[in-house]
């Protein structure tokens, strides 16, 4: 059980790059609870959201997503980032992990599952990367990423 591995003194209340006005203009309800663990071969995240209404993409919108950005030993892409979008929580819970910086296409071996909370709580995510896929292997150096949850 995730929720036991940590308090929830942890929570990130509100986090934001850049200017809030261009990304959304609705409610500042959106935070999350975050573990990770690995092991030889994958990294494994469990998020639980909290997010009044999960929004699909729609026209020119994106919708809500869960992104992860890795520091990765390649001078050329020293930066890559994943997305998971957050609106399978609703459906059947199972989402793609796609390429979104310093690479591109569906990420390899990777695998996300979602459930949504109680409605309009938010939703639990669970993920899993393959080490490799991030810039190989890490050894025992430590992995520098941020988690990102746009609303």
């Amino acid at each position: 059980d995730w929720e036991e591995e940590v308090g929830t003194a942890f929570r990130v209340d509100q986090l934001i790059a850049g200017d809030f006005r261009f990304d959304w203009t609705g409610p500042n309800d959106a935070s999350f609870l975050l573990w990770c663990r690995q092991d030889k071969e994958n990294l494994y995240f469990a998020i639980v959201g909290r997010d009044n209404i999960i929004v699909e993409p729609k026209g020119d919108k994106k919708g809500d997503r869960f992104e992860f950005w890795f520091e990765v030993q390649d001078a050329r892409i020293p930066t890559v980032m994943m997305e998971v979008p957050l609106w399978p929580a609703v459906g059947n819970g199972q989402a793609e992990l796609t390429y979104k910086h310093g690479r591109s296409g569906k990420v390899p071996g990777a695998q996300a599952a979602l459930s949504e909370r109680k409605r309009g709580e938010g939703f639990f995510l669970e993920v899993s990367i393959p080490i490799k896929e991030i810039g190989g292997d890490v050894g025992f150096a430590p992995i520098k990423f941020s988690a990102v949850q746009r609303d």
